[in-house]
């Protein structure tokens, strides 16, 4: 984005801030696209961090046999998440996104050519919501973010239940990786936001 950007927040604590080149504004005191690592015994765990999108994230998952008609499928699934808005199951707004994709060429050993992936991009909906405005600090935050994380990980899979409906067709998950959230690590508190922790 490029955009010059003030972040807001105490700082008090803070022993490293990466902001990603894709970095964007964003609900809550960092912007999407960052990373901020602060001293456990100088900074009190807060949600105003990561926003109310917690345990927002990617799942991708690849079809078990070509699809044969992607158009339809998708708008068999446009009608399915209008129903369901609101609901376990539903994709929110801002940058939430379902795609469906066909595999042209692929470097990666376990996606081959001709195959059908779908992306899903979503997160914890209300109950994030309710965990933001809850104010919580500390243990008592990560209390209610585990809560919504574990929302946000079934709110991905019901969708994947539903590209399957619409595609008429099994799905196998490769990944689910959550990009908004705030972990202990050590003496180090860690915050993601849009976001992932990578390991070798």
């Amino acid at each position: 984005s490029g955009l010059p950007m003030r972040i807001y927040s105490d700082i008090r604590g803070m022993e490293k801030l990466i902001i990603l080149p894709d970095y964007s504004p964003g609900k809550g005191l960092l912007p999407t696209g960052s990373v901020a690592v602060f001293n456990k015994d100088r900074h009190e765990i807060s949600g105003e961090y990561i926003g109310p999108d917690i345990g927002c994230g990617m799942l991708l998952a690849k079809f078990r046999n070509p699809l044969k008609d992607i158009r339809y499928a998708t708008f068999s699934l446009a009608g399915d998440l209008q129903l369901r808005e609101g609901k376990l199951g539903s994709i929110g707004g801002g940058n939430h996104f379902i795609n469906i994709y066909e595999v042209k060429d692929s470097e990666v050993s376990s996606i081959y050519p001709n195959e059908n992936l779908v992306l899903i991009h979503s997160g914890s909906r209300s109950e994030g919501v309710r965990v933001y405005n809850g104010d919580f600090k500390g243990q008592e935050y990560l209390e209610n973010q585990s809560v919504a994380v574990r929302f946000a990980i079934n709110n991905r899979r019901k969708l994947l239940d539903l590209v399957k409906n619409a595609a008429k067709e099994d799905v196998e998950t490769v990944l689910d990786k959550v990009h908004n959230s705030v972990e202990i690590d050590g003496e180090k508190i860690v915050y993601r936001k849009g976001a992932v922790k990578l390991m070798p």
